[in-house]
């Protein structure tokens, strides 16, 4: 099993654009921790070596009572880590979907929490720069503020969004002067990200809403923020935060003291003393005006947020980390790669690690294949000169739809992702469509988006940034409408259009490229899937496992 700095690995807690999570042990006495570590085929890109130097440097300012402690860190190892605290405790985000808004107390100690850690954070300091409900966690009513990936110095940052094709932070967080290009960026985007936290927590959404992340940046700009349903006591401090004018805003120390003077009953105890340093407020006259006049770093943000940090880009309606941010999430009910959807309106279906018979069978067709599930995941085979096999799985139904899964294959061997599939009649009354569906073939170094019906059509070839042969890839797709977005592991791949097929459900299994009929012995491995979707029918659990010739195509 495989080992850093002493530190046993358990299991992926997370991941995000720039690196993963595991949890580990130590080999000298069992302390469970998490260490961070960049992807593989971002070590050779100097800027994020630095920029994971700088995360460990931050981390190691901000006093531990706010955030996830600094443990051991070494960035020029190879791979670059980082050993933190194991908080045990999940997302805000994860608490908000899973039990809904926070009411009373709860909220209002949410709110003094976070504004503790901010105050304590500036004090130190440091600006945060991707504050959001996936970096806030609940551990065992406390309340911690980690990633400090993205974070500056107050006295040496600069307001620059962009860095190549990257937006630097997530977009219905984001303040107007960041949106707006400002030249140096104040700890009052912190606040203004406090702002749309607490409105999340209060009514389950953000205050700035779009349809795209372009929208929800406009909106950001040059609309009043939605505060609806959050709760008078706390309304006009949240408005406050969410000024467009970042010196209008309230300092991290003021709006603690308003969230403890306004409510005798939130907790006054274990808010610690923290060190507070001067905050110069540069002007940032007409407001108003310098949006209109934005015009380019709002393109530069619309055009990198539809590539942007795993997909976080979107209204959370559906989120982590990051962001599919990098959260420990300790919980075994819960997803360890929990995806959030950038789709607004989708709801979480499917979350299944794939290692027990939950909502995939095993199945053995002699013609074609068969399907096993063990502690390595679902793993799909090919009988020889068989080109296809499916496994059988569940029936849920979607249009719109946001897909992720672990996906491993042997030698030359080709997994699939089916989706928007239907066969047979079988996927339930009402479904007026072709048989047959989409799939994403994945090849070792090559995915290619394919259409069928009598027959398997390429619709794009696109070129894996690294290979899932052997060592395996996180794969994701996003529909929306007849819009297709690919990715791997965080990263884009391509964007395509296809108005064939609208409803169908997803599975997963073996498709050699061109109808290739191999000897046998080829396998692909799925795990960790997780599926947010539009609902049109109810799930069955009947399903159409069979094996299929690339005749047959099931």
């Amino acid at each position: 099993m495989l080992e850093i700095a002493g530190y046993r690995i358990l299991r992926r807690l997370g991941e995000g654009g720039m690196g993963a999570v595991y949890l580990a042990e130590a080999l000298d006495g069992g302390q469970r921790v998490a260490i961070k570590v960049i992807h593989g085929h971002l070590l050779e890109r100097q800027e994020f070596r630095e920029r994971f130097r700088r995360e460990v440097a931050r981390a190691k300012t901000v006093p531990p009572f706010c955030t996830a402690e600094v443990i051991a860190a070494d960035p020029d190892h190879e791979p670059p880590y980082l050993v933190i605290e194991y908080v045990d405790g999940p997302s805000l985000f994860e608490v908000v979907q899973q039990h809904g808004p926070l009411r009373g107390a709860r909220l209002h100690s949410l709110a003094v929490g976070v504004a503790t850690a901010l105050t304590a954070i500036h004090g130190a300091g440091v600006i945060h720069r991707d504050l959001k409900p996936g970096n806030v966690l609940v551990s065992s009513g406390s309340i911690k503020v980690i990633d400090f990936g993205l974070a500056r110095e107050i006295d040496s940052n600069t307001g620059n969004l962009t860095t190549g094709d990257e937006v630097i932070g997530t977009v219905p967080y984001l303040s107007p002067e960041r949106l707006g290009g400002a030249r140096v960026i104040t700890p009052a985007a912190d606040i203004f990200a406090w702002g749309g936290i607490i409105t999340f927590a209060a009514t389950g959404r953000t205050p700035f809403r779009g349809a795209t992340p372009a929208d929800t940046a406009i909106s950001i700009l040059s609309d009043p923020p939605d505060l609806s349903g959050v709760p008078a006591e706390i309304k006009e401090l949240v408005e406050r935060a969410l000024d467009k004018d970042p010196e209008l805003r309230p300092t991290a120390r003021e709006l603690l003291d308003a969230l403890l003077n306004a409510a005798p009953t939130a907790p006054r105890a274990a808010v610690p003393e923290v060190a507070t340093v001067p905050m110069r407020r540069p002007k940032w006259r007409g407001v108003r005006l310098g949006l209109m006049t934005a015009g380019l770093s709002v393109v530069l943000l619309v055009t990198a947020a539809a590539i942007a940090l795993s997909g976080q880009t979107g209204t959370p309606t559906a989120q982590t980390s990051s962001d599919s941010s990098l959260v420990p999430r300790p919980s075994p009910s819960l997803m360890p790669t929990l995806t959030p959807s950038i789709n607004p309106g989708l709801r979480p279906m499917i979350e299944d690690r794939l290692t027990s018979e939950d909502g995939w069978s095993p199945t053995d067709d002699k013609r074609y294949g068969r399907c096993t599930i063990g502690s390595a995941g679902l793993t799909a085979t090919l009988y020889p000169k068989s080109a296809v096999y499916r496994c059988k799985g569940r029936h849920d139904q979607t249009t719109d739809f946001d897909v992720s899964v672990d996906v491993k294959t042997t030698g030359n061997s080709c997994a699939a992702i089916w989706f928007r599939y239907q066969a047979d009649g079988s996927d339930g009354p009402g479904i007026q469509q072709p048989d047959g569906g989409y799939a994403l073939q994945i090849c070792g170094e090559l995915a290619v988006f394919v259409t069928h019906e009598t027959a398997y059509r390429s619709l794009r070839e696109m070129k894996l940034r690294t290979s899932v042969a052997e060592r395996g890839s996180r794969i994701r797709i996003v529909a929306r409408g007849t819009e297709f977005t690919f990715y791997q592991d965080g990263e884009q791949l391509a964007i395509h259009d296809d108005n064939t097929f609208h409803i169908g459900r997803v599975a997963l299994g073996m498709l050699q490229r061109n109808g290739q009929e191999l000897p046998g012995g080829h396998s692909a491995t799925f795990t960790n899937l997780v599926l947010h979707g539009t609902s049109v029918l109810p799930p069955q659990t009947s399903g159409s496992g069979r094996g299929s010739s690339s005749a047959d195509p099931a």
